[in-house]
């Protein structure tokens, strides 16, 4: 499911910013995005380090926010803290 999803999102995230972003490395893409963008990532997350999200929020011409969920690891950011993540993402949306 997840590998479905995540490529809609992947493809409906790159037509909204214009950007293609499975062609290019995500500092690249993030440099030509132009969209407010909203970044979400465990700090205990052991694919990615929290510190590479820093780093590619700091690629943006426009910094992203860029939400740090305590805890929470790659794929258990929704289960790990649901009530922050919900919290972060209709606060983000409402702004």
């Amino acid at each position: 499911f997840w590998s479905i999803a995540g490529g809609a999102l992947l493809e409906r995230a790159s037509s909204l910013c214009g950007v293609d972003l499975e062609a290019r490395s995500s500092v690249d893409a993030a440099r030509d995005v132009n969209a407010p963008t909203l970044m979400i990532h465990g700090t205990h997350d052991r694919k990615i380090p929290v510190q590479h999200a820093r780093e590619l929020a700091n690629a943006f011409p426009d910094r992203p926010e860029l939400i740090e969920v305590f805890g929470a690891g790659h794929d258990d950011i929704i289960r790990a803290r649901t009530r922050d993540y919900v919290d972060a993402l209709i606060s983000w949306i409402s702004a």
